[in-house]
């Protein structure tokens, strides 16, 4: 029985390995060789064994037939979270995603004396019934006269065409003294870009993750 295709191969093993990083070492009962090969997966455990019902309610481990299999497998697969795997930040992505976006960010950045380095990624989601990989262009910003560092991404890559232009932030860090006004700068970067590209309207930002860092826990709280 074939559980998923050949265009899902490789989102499913990025998907294995984040599991096998987690402490739990599992994604809803599944474990990341089970992910790989669901024909490993025999039982599944039942949540009704809880010690708030009587005896005679409790069941525990119920061993699954194909059927079974294949429906826990492909609901696993819609359930796990979208997600971005990065590839690196040494070879330009113009040639498989869109990177109209990023000149904007360039312009802008050098009045800003900030460095700007283009790099690839996928975006690992759940799309027409699949498990799949779509290719997404990402910009690293570094600041030339701090230590500050942000990467972004197009909104519009990930979450589709939106009215305004946003640009999400995977990842910022300051590795150097403690600077909040400069790190809000960095982030108003894309304040910057808007009379630079006429077809660009307001461009509002909106963190959606902050890294930890080793030495996030004593930066200010503006700078957090």
């Amino acid at each position: 029985m074939e559980f998923y295709g050949d265009n899902e191969i490789a989102a499913v093993r990025m998907i294995a390995d984040r599991v096998r990083e987690t402490d739990e070492y599992e994604y809803e009962g599944w474990s990341p060789e089970e992910i790989l090969d669901p024909t490993r997966k025999s039982y599944i455990f039942d949540s009704s064994l809880s010690f708030l019902k009587p005896i005679y309610c409790r069941k525990g481990a119920i061993k699954i037939n194909d059927l079974d299999r294949s429906l826990g497998f492909r609901k696993r697969l819609k359930n796990y979270p979208p997600f971005i795997h990065i590839e690196g930040y040494e070879s330009d992505a113009s040639s498989r995603a869109e990177t109209g976006w990023i000149e904007m960010i360039e312009n802008a950045a050098k009045s800003l004396h900030i460095s700007a380095q283009r790099g690839f990624g996928w975006q690992n989601q759940y799309s027409n019934c699949e498990r799949v990989l779509k290719p997404i262009s990402l910009l690293k910003l570094q600041g030339q006269r701090s230590s500050l560092m942000a990467e972004i991404v197009d909104s519009d890559q990930v979450h589709g065409k939106f009215t305004h232009k946003i640009a999400k932030i995977l990842f910022i860090q300051n590795e150097g003294r403690i600077a909040p006004y400069k790190t809000k700068g960095l982030v108003n970067l894309e304040l910057d870009a808007k009379p630079l590209e006429k077809k660009m309207q307001e461009p509002l930002l909106h963190l959606i993750r902050v890294e930890a860092m080793q030495n996030f826990s004593r930066q200010s709280a503006n700078q957090q």
